[in-house]
């Protein structure tokens, strides 16, 4: 019984090494497209065969020797390896570099990368002395190597994006990394404002929802553009006096995403101006009319700029 699921299992390794492989160089959803056949059906057998010879080999205490044990070893490590240097390549270049001129779709790469280690797992896990293991330096090594890597790859998860930026353009100016920190859109409105708008000047801004995360801020909004106040005011209405504001600004929004029931476009109401100040897509003056502002006028027109508020 146990040799026919050893066969069994090493029959769907295979298979779902091949099926993973294929679609690793080609692309998602190959093989079904042209097969009708899902690739699950190849891996999810491989999975749990791989699990019921673990526990049969845990039961049974069995230590045989296998003899390819190196070659999944190898395999495991060489396939893991392989989809770490293809990610960060990816990540050093741009989005899908590895694909355009390798062809090959590193995320495909972990379904064989998990099949190997799970056969590493089976074979080497029965094998494992507890009571020896429990009692020896090797726990204390592996429990702060563990904490390490885990460490590493949180600090990796949190700074890789913006070191990748740091060590690819070294002689970016403060404005090019705060772009790339906060979003090109937003940072370029906020010295817009800075560059519009007195120091002691008061700022309707919109309320703090998408698509205004960062705009709809306050507390956000200080740091660029302190020391000018600020009040939100509501989607369809100021919420407030307009009178207490000197300015109220004209915001599609930074995210392309929205929050129901908000959309994009603000503000969503009449507002009684001396001018409108506009501004470019790349944070430049982009030109100043004057007059009153009317929500009808701007409807869909992704305008950014400052409304001066008629006191």
């Amino acid at each position: 019984m146990e040799r026919k699921i050893n066969l069994s299992f090493w029959f769907f390794w295979g298979l779902s090494m091949l099926v993973s492989l294929v679609e690793a160089v080609t692309y998602s959803g190959f093989i079904i497209k042209h097969t009708g056949l899902n690739p699950l059906l190849t891996i999810t057998p491989a999975i749990f065969l791989s699990l019921t010879l673990l526990v049969l080999n845990f039961v049974k205490k069995n230590k045989k020797s296998q003899k390819n044990d190196k070659a999944l070893v190898f395999f495991s490590v060489f396939l893991l390896i392989l989809y770490i240097v293809l990610k960060i390549v990816d990540r050093l270049t741009y989005a899908n570099f590895v694909f355009s001129n390798l062809h090959i779709q590193p995320n495909n790469l972990l379904w064989p990368v998990l099949i190997s280690f799970l056969s590493i797992v089976f074979v080497w896990f029965p094998r494992i002395n507890f009571k020896k293991l429990l009692t020896s330096r090797s726990v204390l090594f592996l429990f702060v190597t563990s904490i390490i890597v885990f460490n590493i790859y949180r600090i990796y998860k949190m700074e890789w994006w913006a070191f990748q930026f740091i060590i690819t353009h070294p002689q970016a100016s403060y404005d090019d990394k705060m772009r790339r920190a906060v979003g090109p859109v937003f940072y370029n409105f906020t010295q817009f404002i800075n560059t519009n708008t007195p120091e002691d000047s008061s700022i309707l801004i919109p309320p703090q929802a998408f698509p205004w995360p960062q705009s709809g801020n306050e507390a956000f909004m200080r740091y660029f553009i302190h020391p000018r106040k600020m009040g939100n005011g509501k989607e369809y209405n100021p919420q407030t006096k307009l009178s207490d504001y000197d300015f109220i600004v004209l915001n599609w929004g930074e995210t392309d995403s929205t929050e129901p029931p908000y959309t994009h476009s603000w503000p969503k109401f009449d507002v009684p101006a001396e001018g409108i100040i506009f501004m470019n897509a790349d944070g430049t003056f982009g030109g100043e009319i004057k007059g009153n502002y009317y929500y009808k006028d701007y409807i869909d027109k992704k305008v950014w700029g400052l409304i001066i508020i008629k006191h």
